[in-house]
């Protein structure tokens, strides 16, 4: 990827954790499960990753984030527990394995809401349950210890609390029971070597009926390799009436899945059953720091979605775009994914099109047919012509390389060269956040008003789309705009240049190279040519009508 676009994928902080007010409220409420130890808030500030990271993995749907501790993670060597050692490079552990281990009850909540799969396995085939029953019985032989030698055991009870807590959201999101490591035991191995009365219970619910069929007797027959049955012996006779209970009185089916979103509903009562708004209180998809509803939820062109997907059994994020008449869903992060998918061939090709597209203005000798210097200048180095994106898109990239347009502006007025002044050349060669022009011009019809400090242009209210410097002209402009703001598909605004090099590369450059004509394009001259009559299909009929041009 070139400088910009790297620039622009550069993580941010943001602090607003993506969960309903009502967990929250939870979470807060009850001082065992850690709320204001847990790392939502301090996720940015540690070498894991970024929340930023974190819902761009979810909404461009391609696979989980996958985190990396290192050397900066600060904790006690537990040897191979250790953190690090469980969360090493190539380990493919995902932010539901780190929180998972951690016990952290919100990051789990946050992570199974931003779309984590709960059956994630690492490459060694460890799924998140499977690291909480670990941990669980890890814990156990702790509690264990500790009350032999008479020790404090608050901190571990209050710890086997969050994590019995972990699994519980696990499995009621329906994490697989059976999925197992490729060596070692699986979960159901792990429950119920841990003796731990809830989590079996827990996991009889939801599908693992087999552990009432597992040895009891393992206390007696195999003291060595059961030390937690042989210290509870309590809960080993707990374990055979719970055992009995069930084979008398059945299994209980296995309750519903709720819905990831937290809303407390079944998932087939809540987002399985249609679209719903991204939540106005998360963090914007953009990578901003504020919340979507202060954010690019005020783009009124394109609204965020979840649904449900029964073939990937994930929520997806869709931007709803309406384009007239017609509503289009796709994917918010579409440009982030073209341009990550351009090869450095392809790049290069399309750089060679936008050469040919200035040469070919270049020949042209009519002044009025020209291109900007200034906007050529640029279009020079970067060799990619940017279109007004009608808010279709997140701002993020859009804003850095705007950003990194108007800097090259800048660079071009320091030459010195051009005898205009620097807002001239501005109002000439500068662009917003949206590709369309920093500085908006009058759109009615013999008006050449445009904007200037302390002079601003006013927006159509009804469509958004087409700018007027007064009250006067946006009234006498209303017959030829009415039926365009009625279908809101009034063409966004540009800068003189871009049409000029649009028309061009759209209307000749681009439809000779999908024809592969590029011996064509090579010896094309338009310096006879009225860029004013130039459309797409008519230049193109025209240049396939003219044998002349490929003699």
């Amino acid at each position: 990827m070139s400088d910009i676009t790297m620039e622009c994928l550069k993580t941010k902080k943001n602090r607003h954790i993506c969960l309903p007010r009502i967990v929250l409220d939870d979470l807060k409420s009850d001082p065992d499960l850690g709320f204001e130890r847990s790392m939502v808030h301090t996720l940015d500030e540690t070498s894991a990753g970024t929340r930023d990271a974190l819902i761009r993995c979810y909404v461009l749907g391609e696979g989980e984030e996958k985190v990396l501790l290192d050397e900066s993670w600060d904790e006690d060597d537990e040897g191979e527990w250790s953190m690090r050692r469980q969360l090493y490079a190539g380990s493919e552990s995902t932010y539901l394995h780190f929180a998972a281990r951690l016990a952290d009850v919100p990051l789990v909540y946050e992570c199974i809401r931003l779309g984590v799969d709960v059956n994630c396995q690492d490459v060694k085939g460890n799924t998140p349950l499977h690291c909480v029953v670990q941990e669980v019985a890890r814990f156990h032989h702790d509690l264990v210890a500790r009350r032999r030698e008479n020790s404090d055991t608050s901190a571990t009870s209050a710890h086997l609390k969050r994590l019995r807590h972990v699994a519980k959201v696990l499995l009621e999101q329906h994490a697989d029971v059976h999925l197992a490591p490729k060596e070692g035991f699986g979960p159901v191995h792990w429950a119920w070597y841990a003796l731990d009365l809830e989590l079996i219970e827990l996991f009889i619910v939801y599908g693992a009926s087999e552990i009432i069929s597992l040895p009891i007797d393992t206390a007696e027959q195999r003291p060595d390799a059961a030390p937690l049955w042989v210290a509870n012996p309590a809960k080993v006779a707990s374990l055979k009436q719970l055992s009995e209970r069930l084979t008398r009185d059945g299994i209980p089916p296995r309750p519903p899945r709720r819905c990831p979103c937290w809303s407390g509903k079944p998932l087939s009562e809540c987002h399985e059953s249609g679209y719903h708004l991204w939540p106005s209180d998360f963090s914007c998809i953009c990578g901003g720091s504020k919340t979507y509803g202060r954010c690019c939820s005020k783009r009124r062109s394109a609204d965020l979605f979840e649904k449900w997907d029964h073939e990937r059994k994930r929520m997806v994020v869709v931007c709803r775009v309406d384009d007239g008449d017609t509503v289009i869903y796709k994917n918010p992060f579409s440009v982030y994914k073209h341009i990550g998918a351009i090869s450095d061939e392809e790049a290069e090709e399309r750089g060679r099109l936008i050469d040919k597209t200035i040469e070919l203005n270049d020949l042209s000798r009519r002044s009025d047919e020209k291109a900007d210097p200034a906007f050529r200048y640029v279009l020079m180095k970067y060799r990619v012509l940017p279109r007004p994106t009608n808010k279709s898109f997140t701002k993020d990239l859009y804003k850095a390389l705007a950003c990194n347009w108007n800097k090259t502006v800048d660079e071009y007025t320091a030459l010195g060269s051009d005898a205009r002044s620097a807002l001239e050349i501005e109002q000439a060669a500068k662009m917003d956040s949206e590709f369309g022009p920093l500085w908006k011009r009058c759109e009615a019809s013999g008006c050449t008003a445009i904007e200037r400090p302390a002079f601003k242009m006013k927006c159509c209210s009804g469509c958004k789309r087409i700018y007027y410097c007064s009250a006067t002209c946006q009234k006498a402009h209303w017959k030829e705009h009415k039926h365009a703001c009625k279908r809101r598909d009034h063409p966004l605004q540009q800068l003189p240049s871009q049409s000029l090099y649009g028309m061009l590369y759209d209307g000749i450059v681009q439809p000779l190279h999908n024809l592969g004509m590029g011996e064509a394009l090579e010896c094309l001259d338009l310096s006879d040519s009225d860029l004013s009559d130039l459309d797409d299909s008519r230049a193109l009929m025209d240049i396939q009508s003219d044998s002349s041009v490929f003699d």
